[in-house]
């Protein structure tokens, strides 16, 4: 069955969009903890506050013992949570999102219990002071519980617990105020501050909720504005880079025609006013000639890279016929230079466009070629796992160091190596940018004046990729050497 591409770049750019969507969502997540975190500094200043206050409101109207109790659980708790947010300042807050899930999951458990001691109060002032004293710990208990709405809302975790626990308590408080004379004995206001408090409970929560999706939405946009400045950074950045190799395109080849144009001119005008040594000059029009066709065509085919033409159509290409069409280009070069071309193939196929591999390993083998003054080319290849590597090796002058990092650029020639004098400085950079259509890695290993080995990465075609190219051309199955390899 043929494999569809559409269906396979529709996969890939799925993939790619969850990806993306996991990365977003991580973001925004650790952005909400770092606003939480920072609200919580706010909240317990806030306790801090309100701590003196409520202690003046009940000394010497609720047993001391217990109201000082009372004080030092809050305080230990209250010591407690500035810790965590000491913690994560610490060591915490440049974290990734899945640190901090486990973070939070080892500490969320200390907002809860804070709100269950703040509440536990209401037992002991509840039925047992003024009304205006009961009325201004009921407000103080409302106001953090509207503090923690608004400024805690930003990781629910900690944020449900902790309005559960505080409103349940109080609610546990008012029945157990009312129970001590019997339950029958209730009277309206009992029931009636039961039920103020669990609107309250849920005023509050849904309140929270939408705090949370108004910050998470936020965020949300401010990832998506910083992914879009980047995108179109990288944009300008890619037309710049762009602008500057055609001007360099352009100069580097208005330099390279120069000399054969002017050759041109110079045979054309010799043939004029000698025409009895045409068998002499004849043959250098024609070198000339060549050498223009040859930048020609090296230009067109680089423009058409540059500008997303080139539409590669993967098959399962047999790697013998691949070398094989190479051997008969370039072996009477090799014998024109008294040099070896060998090959050493292991038979398979490797899943590659057949056309754009061929323009590949062609370009590396002239080069090869072209720098070997004596000693040989080896084209090799070795199977590593589902890939293969594709290998031209030279004895040539090899590459300096100074050099190396700059072979695959365009129109770059090494002026101390001998025989780039010859060449454009276009092959490496086609190789170089046909690697990156097909998704083919390439790796140079070079020693200077000892010879270079340029390696091609190609994926192997797997059995369903070989039935198909089997159903398409049953003339030419594999043989049984081959089908192993793969």
């Amino acid at each position: 069955m043929e494999i569809d591409s559409r269906f396979t770049e529709a996969d890939q750019a799925h993939r790619e969009q969850v990806v993306l969507q996991e990365s977003r969502a991580d973001w925004v997540n650790v952005q909400l903890t770092r606003t939480f975190m920072a609200n919580t500094r706010t909240a317990l200043m806030t306790a801090f506050v309100s701590l003196p206050v409520t202690v003046m409101m009940l000394w010497r109207q609720v047993p001391t013992a217990w109201l000082i109790l009372w004080v030092v659980v809050v305080g230990f708790f209250t010591v407690y949570r500035h810790w965590v947010v000491y913690a994560y300042r610490k060591y915490y807050i440049h974290a990734g999102a899945a640190s901090l899930e486990r973070f939070f999951k080892r500490h969320r458990w200390g907002w809860s219990v804070s709100a269950s001691v703040w509440a536990s109060l209401m037992f002991l002032y509840l039925g047992n002071v003024p009304l205006t004293n009961q009325f201004i710990c009921l407000m103080i208990l409302m106001g953090m519980g509207v503090f923690s709405a608004i400024l805690m809302s930003a990781r629910l975790d900690c944020f449900r617990p902790y309005i559960t626990s505080l409103s349940f308590t109080c609610m546990c408080a008012v029945v157990t105020s009312w129970s001590k004379e019997g339950i029958l004995s209730a009277q309206p206001y009992d029931i009636g501050l039961v039920v103020l408090i669990a609107i309250f409970w849920w005023l509050l929560m849904s309140s929270g909720q939408r705090f949370q999706a108004l910050q998470r939405r936020g965020y949300e946009l401010q990832y998506d504005n910083e992914q879009l400045i980047a995108s179109l950074r990288e944009q300008t950045d890619k037309a710049m880079q762009a602008v500057i190799v055609k001007n360099s395109l352009l100069a580097n080849a208005a330099h390279d025609l120069r000399q054969p144009v002017h050759a041109l001119a110079f045979y054309a005008d010799w043939l004029r006013n000698e025409p009895d040594l045409a068998a002499e000059v004849v043959p250098k029009i024609l070198l000339a000639t060549d050498s223009v066709n040859t930048l020609f065509n090296s230009l067109f085919d680089f423009a058409k890279i540059e500008a997303g033409a080139v539409q590669p159509q993967f098959k399962a290409v047999p790697v013998c016929e691949l070398v094989d069409d190479l051997m008969v280009q370039f072996n009477h070069t090799a014998l024109e230079k008294q040099i070896v071309l060998r090959t050493r193939i292991r038979p398979a196929y490797i899943w590659t466009d057949p056309l754009l591999i061929r323009r590949i390993v062609g370009n590396l083998v002239a080069n090869a070629i072209r720098y070997t003054e004596e000693g040989g080319v080896l084209i090799a290849t070795r199977i590593r796992g589902n890939r293969m590597l594709i290998e031209v090796w030279d004895t040539g002058v090899g590459i300096a160091p100074e050099h190396q990092g700059q072979v695959f650029r365009e129109f770059y020639k090494a002026s101390t190596h001998k025989g780039t004098e010859d060449g454009f400085g276009l092959g490496l950079a086609i190789v170089r940018r046909l690697s990156d259509v097909l998704g083919h890695k390439v790796h140079m290993h070079t020693r200077f004046g000892r010879g270079t080995c340029m390696r091609i990465e190609v994926q192997l075609a797997n059995s369903e990729q070989l039935q198909v190219r089997l159903q398409l051309e049953p003339v030419t199955e594999p043989t049984a050497l081959e089908l192993a390899a793969v």
